[in-house]
C-alpha cells in the first residue's frame, strides 16, 4: 500500500504558507475536499468553515485512518457539547511537556476554542480519536499571528531571577511556528508514519550562528576591539553601519577581512513615513559609498519595523532584513504585504531575518554579572541546539564585554554548528525556497522525489519513535535500514515565568526613558 507524506491544506493564507514552509514539510492546497483519501494526504489541516460536504470528507478522511489539524473550524461541528469559545492571551506551557519544551511563553491574543475537558494549554491543544485516525486540536488559528505586526516592550525568561526586557513583536511567531512542527510531528506519528522536510540549515550543518553587530556610536577603539576578536575566534560576523556614529573613518569598516558590511542607518532612527525612512538610507549609502563600501542586507534602528520602511527596503534592492518588532527567535520568511498593497503578490521581497533579541545591554540593566550573562547564553544556546533552533545573536560594540561575546562564540563552536555571515544564511535560505521534494511511503519503502532542490538543501527524516537521520539524495531507502539518532535532550531551567506578562511599571518607565533618549539623538 501506497501513503503520501503529505500534508493537505484546505485554504491558503500567507501566514500559514509561512509556517508549512518553516516545517520544510511538503505540502499542497486542496480546493476539492473530494480528494480527501489516507492514502494521498498524511495531515489535512482544516483552517476554513467547512460546508457540510466538507465536513464530511474531512470526517470520513478522519475515520478512515488519515490525521487532521483543527484551528477551531472543524470539532465544534462534530462535538460541540465538548468545545468552549474565549479570549486567549499568554500561556504558559508546562515544558516537562514533549510538544512545549524550551517553550516557556506563547503569545497568542486572540479568540480561541478548547476543550472542555482535557487538554493541554487550557484545553487548546488535545488529540483527539476518532476512528480509526485522531484529531489534533489547536484552538487558535495562528493565520493571524504571522500577519501581525503590533510590538510591546516584553520581559523574557533570565537567570537568578532577574529578566531582561525588550520591545519586540507582540506574538510569538517563532513559538507558534516550532510548536506547529512538534504537532505534525506527533499526528504523523498517531499513523506510524515518518515525517520527511527540508531541512533548516546547509548540507550535513547541525546549526548555524550568525552574529549581528548594531555599531551604533562605537568608538575606534571598541570596533578595533570587536574586529580583533572576530579575527581570533575566525568568526564571520555581519556589520550594520551607523555611518553617522564613525564619522572621518567609515573606510575602515572596508578594510575588514572575512566580515560583512550591512547599512543600518545615517541617523539613528526609524520613522513611520517611507520618505525619511528613504532618506536616511539613501544618506547613509552615499557615505558608504564614498568610503569603498556596498551593502545588500539592512537592519532598522531600534528593531523597529512598519510597512512603509519595508516598503522603501524592497525599493532600496535590499536582500535581507533584521527587526525584532516583527519577529525574534523564528526561522527567515518573508513578510505579508497589506491587503492594500497586494497587487500580484503577497509578500516583501526581502528576506526577514528575526534574531534573538536579548543583548548583553538587556542583561546588563537589570544587573547580570558578565560570568552570569555567559551562562544565559550558555543556556539559550542549549535549547536553541535541542530545538533545532537557529542561532543568531546581536551586539553593540559600546556595551563592550569581551568576554561575554567570546563565551558565545566558544559556546556555538560545537561540532556541526556553522558560523555564517547574515548574508550568507540569506542567499542560502532563498535556496531552500525554491525547491520542492514529494516523499511516500510504499510498505517498508520510502520514495523521496524533488524538484529544483539544491544539493545543499539535505532532508530530514523524522521516525515515529522520536529518532531522526537525514538525507542528502532523491531515491528509494529501505526505512528499516537507514541510520537513526536521538536527538540530545538539554536539562529544563525551571523558573517562574508567569509573572513576566503583567503590567511592570519599571519596565514601562525603562522604555520610556530609552524612548526620549532616541528621541534626542
Amino acid at each position: 500500500m501506497s501513503r503520501s507524506l503529505t500534508i493537505a491544506i484546505l485554504k491558503w493564507t500567507p501566514g500559514w504558507e509561512i509556517l508549512l514552509e518553516w516545517t520544510g514539510v511538503p505540502w499542497r492546497v486542496v480546493h476539492n475536499t473530494s480528494e480527501l483519501t489516507p492514502e494521498r494526504f498524511a495531515v489535512v489541516v482544516v483552517n476554513k468553515p467547512l460546508w457540510r460536504e466538507e465536513r464530511d470528507a474531512v470526517e470520513g478522511f478522519v475515520r478512515e485512518g488519515g490525521s487532521a489539524l483543527d484551528v477551531g473550524r472543524f470539532l465544534h461541528c462534530i462535538y460541540p457539547e465538548k468545545i468552549r469559545r474565549g479570549w486567549v492571551t499568554s500561556l504558559f506551557p508546562d515544558q516537562a511537556h514533549q510538544l512545549f519544551s524550551h517553550i516557556p511563553i506563547l503569545d497568542l491574543y486572540g479568540t480561541g476554542v478548547s476543550l472542555r475537558q482535557g487538554g493541554e494549554l487550557r484545553g487548546l491543544l488535545g488529540f483527539l480519536p476518532m476512528g480509526r485516525g485522531v484529531v489534533g486540536l489547536l484552538g487558535v488559528d495562528p493565520d493571524h499571528i504571522l500577519e501581525d505586526r503590533s510590538f510591546r516592550a516584553k520581559r523574557f525568561p533570565g537567570i537568578d531571577g532577574r529578566h531582561p526586557a525588550e520591545r519586540v513583536a507582540r506574538l510569538g511567531k517563532g513559538e507558534i511556528g516550532l510548536l506547529l512542527r512538534r504537532i505534525f510531528a506527533r499526528l504523523f506519528a498517531e499513523r506510524e508514519l515518518p515525517l520527511v522536510s527540508r531541512r533548516r540549515f546547509p548540507e550535513g550543518a547541525e546549526n548555524v550562528f550568525c552574529f549581528r553587530i548594531d555599531s551604533d556610536f562605537g568608538t575606534r577603539q571598541q570596533i578595533e576591539s570587536l574586529y580583533d576578536l572576530a579575527r581570533s575566534t575566525s568568526t564571520p560576523m555581519t556589520w550594520f553601519l551607523h555611518t553617522e556614529g564613525h564619522s572621518g573613518w567609515l573606510q575602515r569598516f572596508a578594510e575588514f577581512d572575512g566580515q560583512e558590511i550591512a547599512l543600518h542607518c545615517a541617523r539613528h532612527r526609524t520613522f513611520s513615513d517611507g520618505e525619511r525612512n528613504r532618506m536616511n538610507i539613501e544618506d547613509a549609502r552615499t557615505a558608504m559609498k564614498v568610503a569603498g563600501l556596498s551593502a545588500v542586507g539592512y537592519a532598522a534602528p531600534n528593531g523597529l519595523w512598519n510597512h512603509n520602511l519595508a516598503e522603501v527596503i524592497d525599493e532600496e534592492g535590499f536582500a535581507y532584513s533584521s527587526e525584532f518588532t516583527l519577529a525574534y527567535d523564528a526561522f527567515p520568511f518573508r513578510p505579508v504585504l497589506p491587503i492594500s498593497r497586494r497587487v500580484n503578490r503577497h509578500f516583501y521581497r526581502a528576506l526577514q531575518i528575526p534574531i534573538h533579541p536579548v543583548s548583553v545591554g538587556n542583561l546588563a540593566r537589570v544587573g547580570i554579572s558578565d560570568e552570569r550573562m555567559i551562562d544565559y547564553y550558555r543556556n539559550v544556546i542549549d535549547c536553541k541546539q535541542q530545538s533545532q533552533e537557529s542561532l543568531i545573536f546581536y551586539h553593540h560594540p559600546t556595551h563592550e564585554r569581551w568576554n561575554v561575546v567570546e563565551g558565545i562564540i566558544n559556546r556555538t563552536k560545537k561540532v556541526g554548528v556553522r558560523s555564517m555571515t547574515f548574508g550568507a544564511y540569506a542567499e542560502w535560505w532563498k535556496k531552500r525556497e525554491e525547491g520542492s521534494v514529494s516523499a511516500k511511503v510504499v510498505e517498508d519503502r520510502l520514495l523521496i522525489h524533488s524538484r529544483g532542490r539544491d544539493r545543499s538543501v539535505w532532508l530530514d527524516i523524522l521516525f515515529p519513535d522520536g529518532t531522526i537521520t537525514q538525507i542528502e539524495e532523491d531515491g528509494e531507502y529501505n526505512l528499516e535500514s537507514l541510520p537513526r539518532e536521538t536527538l540530545p535532550e538539554t536539562p529544563l531551567r525551571v523558573e517562574k515565568v508567569n509573572h513576566l506578562r503583567n503590567i511592570s511599571f519599571t519596565v514601562a518607565r525603562r522604555a520610556l526613558r530609552d524612548y526620549l533618549t532616541r528621541m534626542r539623538r
